[in-house]
C-alpha cells in the first residue's frame, strides 16, 4: 500500500489537484473527485485504486466538457474527436465519450446533416457535399441526406434575381453570374437550364 503525501490545488484552475503519492507526483484529478472519496494528506491507499479513481476522474470530466459543448450547438462526430484531442483526452477515454453520447442521440452526422441542408438552403448539392466532407462526415452518409434534396431551380432563381438587379443583361454578366452560382455549389446543367428560361 501507498500513502497520499501531498494534496495540492492548481493555481490557474482551482477545482483541478495534484495529488502525489510517496512524495512523488502521481496524477492530477478533478476536486470534486478528491472530496468525495475523501483523500487527504495521509491517506493510504494502492496505487492501482488510485489509477482507478483517476480513470473515472477523466471519464466523467470529458463527459462533462464534451455535454458543454454539444448542449450550445450540434456538433459531428469527427468535430467532437477532435475537441476532446486537443483537449488532451486519451483515446480510451474519447472513445467512451462518444460512445454514451450516440447512446444518448448527443451525436448524430445524418441528423447533423438534415439540420445544416435546411439552414443551408441557398447552396447547392456540391458545396454542401464539400462543406459537410470537411466537417469529418462521411461520404455514404452526406450522399443518402443530399439525395433528399428536390430541385433547386428556386433557389438558383432567387439567387439569380438578386445578382442581376440592376446589372446589365450583357454576355459578360451572365458569364459571371454562371461562375457565382458555380462557386454556390450548384451544377452548369442546373444553372443553364434557369439561364436558358430567362433569356427566352
Amino acid at each position: 500500500m501507498d500513502i497520499i503525501t501531498d494534496l495540492k490545488i492548481q493555481k490557474r484552475n482551482k477545482n483541478r489537484v495534484n495529488v502525489s503519492l510517496d512524495n512523488k507526483f502521481f496524477c492530477v484529478m478533478n476536486l470534486e473527485t478528491v472530496v468525495k472519496n475523501n483523500l487527504k494528506k495521509g491517506t493510504i491507499i494502492s496505487e492501482q485504486k488510485l489509477k482507478t479513481l483517476q480513470d473515472e476522474n477523466e471519464q466523467a470530466e470529458a463527459f462533462n466538457t464534451a455535454l458543454k459543448l454539444v448542449s450550445k450547438r450540434f456538433k459531428t462526430n469527427h468535430e467532437l474527436i477532435t475537441y476532446l484531442k486537443n483537449k488532451g483526452y486519451l483515446d480510451v477515454v474519447i472513445n467512451n465519450v462518444i460512445g454514451r453520447l450516440k447512446e444518448y442521440n448527443y451525436i448524430d452526422d445524418g441528423r447533423y446533416c438534415e439540420s445544416y441542408i435546411t439552414h443551408h438552403q441557398n447552396k447547392g448539392k456540391n458545396l454542401l457535399k464539400q462543406e459537410l466532407w470537411n466537417k469529418g462526415i462521411s461520404e455514404q452518409t452526406i450522399d443518402d441526406m443530399l439525395k433528399n434534396i428536390g430541385d433547386q431551380t428556386e433557389q438558383i432563381k432567387a439567387l439569380m434575381d438578386k445578382w442581376l438587379k440592376n446589372k446589365e443583361s450583357t454576355k459578360e454578366n451572365y458569364q459571371k453570374l454562371t461562375r457565382y452560382l458555380i462557386n454556390k455549389g450548384f451544377s452548369y446543367e442546373e444553372i443553364l437550364k434557369v439561364l436558358k428560361k430567362e433569356v427566352e
